[in-house]
């Protein structure tokens, strides 16, 4: 017998429903009375305690996680130990099947791992203990590079998500896997780009232990004389090795606030950190450059007369040279000459202005408002890629559609947008750079021929299949030619699992292949800035 009538539970149930339509009413009321400033300054308040709140969490869950580790590797060694004892009453027969790996003889085992890209190197490594060896000898003598791999996808944890760091490979049935993050360093810090088999890491106080020690007392009243910093490195997290780059104290080189967000968007390189050449430009938020290199004690700031009033939102370096692209890259571009000599370094400017005609991206156009609402279609960003073969310089546009909350609370500030539909990519266009008699030309690029181009908001990279695709194994019909590989991620309080846009993009017949993910790879968790990585052990 029910205690409750059936009717009166549902009346309860429509009183609930209209309360609830009450409160975000008055809240939607409230809010839109509130002046502008008023609501951003709420949202940084909200924003500082939100991020120590769950990097507090993060950094407990991490210290709960090493103490589970070493139980576990305790708990390992012993039950090896047991093991070991245990074999020694096995019989004779099954002992000389289960030694089978561990006599094979070395100068096979070199043979076998000449023809292995480096995730087979890790699954060897699973097999045994002399196969592991062989693996580690193979990897410090640097007698034989791994065959060469398609590229991994870094995603990187935003600061309210409690995922961390982790890799996603492709495999042959177009999936993503998920590799975790091999090093505690990685999993604390923030991805700004990749070169070679080397990440470029942000590593904020807001991930280190010692930066809590007066919480209250960190950036969250006083951040505009606060001690906060940020470390730049670069990390190869395959042997761990790391190469220090300037650090940022509590301004940017362009007194841009950095903030607990990581103001700086992107760092591209001119080569691996163990170059004598190499150096690195950084893009931040709000557009401006600044270059150093590894073990510098400051950036230096791209200051030049040529260069001010212009916000930059991409970067490659070709040749030594930086080239930097405005929402005006279709016109032209500023190239920067930098110089490293006895003294201070110094930076030649120079427009490069691109021959008639030249393609004009679609940007702020297709808004409709309705409703609190704007509605964007067809919208293009613009963004450079290099052939790091050829040394050429690529234009791309990319094409999406979204839809923006206006006129409410200004949560683009907590969680980096607005967005009642994020971004879903519809297209896209590609264009070299050619040099004419009279000067450069963007020209459309119909046939990748046989370049696959990997795209993402950390960076773009172009990989050859003929390389990749033959030695793996893997046919044209898994990686199909003349496709571009695109993943974006944004952050979206409404629609979260639509927040991810990855998949294939066919120039052929202009059509998009989403690409599917496994399914012990949740992602209802907020990340950012996915980053294209190619592994390498050096």
């Amino acid at each position: 017998m029910e205690l409750v009538h059936p009717s009166f539970r549902m009346f309860l149930e429509h009183i609930c429903k209209i309360c609830k339509l009450g409160l975000m009413l008055l809240l939607i009321i409230f809010v839109r009375m509130i002046p502008e400033e008023r609501k951003i300054k709420c949202a940084k308040l909200l924003r500082r305690i939100f991020e120590v709140l769950f990097t507090h969490y993060r950094l407990s869950r991490m210290t709960l996680f090493h103490i589970l580790n070493f139980i576990e590797r305790k708990l390992t060694i012993s039950i090896r130990r047991v093991r070991e004892y245990t074999q020694k009453y096995h019989s004779e027969c099954e002992e000389d099947t289960s030694r089978w790996s561990n006599e094979l003889p070395e100068d096979i085992m070199q043979n076998v791992l000449q023809r292995l890209c480096l995730s087979d190197f890790f699954r060897c490594c699973a097999v045994c203990v002399s196969w592991q060896a062989n693996v580690d000898m193979a990897i410090s003598s640097k007698s034989f590079r791994p065959i060469p791999e398609l590229p991994w996808l870094m995603l990187c944890s935003h600061p309210f998500s409690t995922k961390d760091n982790c890799f996603l490979s492709l495999t042959d049935d177009q999936k993503f896997i998920c590799k975790s993050a091999p090093t505690y360093t990685m999993k604390r810090g923030d991805c700004v780009g990749s070169i070679d088999g080397w990440l470029i890491m942000a590593d904020s106080v807001l991930w280190r232990p010692e930066g809590f020690m007066k919480p209250w007392s960190f950036y969250l009243y006083n951040h505009q004389s606060s001690t906060f910093s940020i470390n730049f490195f670069f990390l190869n997290p395959l042997s761990g090795a790391r190469v220090m780059l300037p650090s940022s104290k509590s301004t940017l080189p362009c007194h841009c606030s950095n903030g607990p967000g990581f103001s700086i968007v992107k760092v591209a390189a001119s080569s691996v950190p163990t170059s004598q050449d190499c150096y690195v430009v950084s893009l931040c938020i709000s557009g401006h450059l600044a270059f150093g290199r590894p073990n510098d004690k400051s950036w230096t700031l791209i200051d030049q007369a040529e260069a001010r009033g212009l916000i930059f939102c991409d970067i490659e370096i070709i040749d030594g040279k930086i080239y930097a692209a405005t929402t005006e890259a279709s016109k032209f571009l500023m190239v920067f000459d930098v110089q490293y000599g006895n003294g201070p370094p110094s930076c030649r400017a120079e427009r490069l202005v691109m021959l008639e005609p030249s393609p004009v991206p679609n940007m702020f156009r297709d808004i409709r408002r309705t409703n609190g609402v704007e509605s964007h279609t067809n919208f293009e960003v613009i963004s450079l890629a290099k052939n790091s073969a050829s040394e050429e310089l690529f234009m791309i546009f990319c094409r999406a559609n979204f839809v923006l909350e206006v006129g409410q609370f200004p949560w683009h500030v907590i969680f980096g947008g607005d967005f009642v539909s994020p971004p879903q990519i519809q297209a896209f266009q590609v264009f070299k750079m050619e040099w004419k008699i009279n000067g450069p030309q963007w020209v459309e690029v119909l046939d990748l021929g046989d370049e696959i181009l990997f795209v993402s908001l950390g960076g773009n990279k172009m990989i050859s299949t003929s390389n990749c695709l033959n030695y793996n194994g893997l046919s044209d019909k898994t990686f199909q030619r003349n496709c571009i590989y695109f993943a974006y991620h944004t952050p979206c309080l409404t629609l979260p699992l639509e927040g991810r846009s990855f998949g294939v993009f066919s120039l052929t017949n202009r059509s998009i292949k989403r690409v599917t993910f496994a399914e012990e790879h949740s992602f209802t968790q907020l990340y950012s800035r996915p980053v294209w990585f190619t592994p390498n052990p050096w």
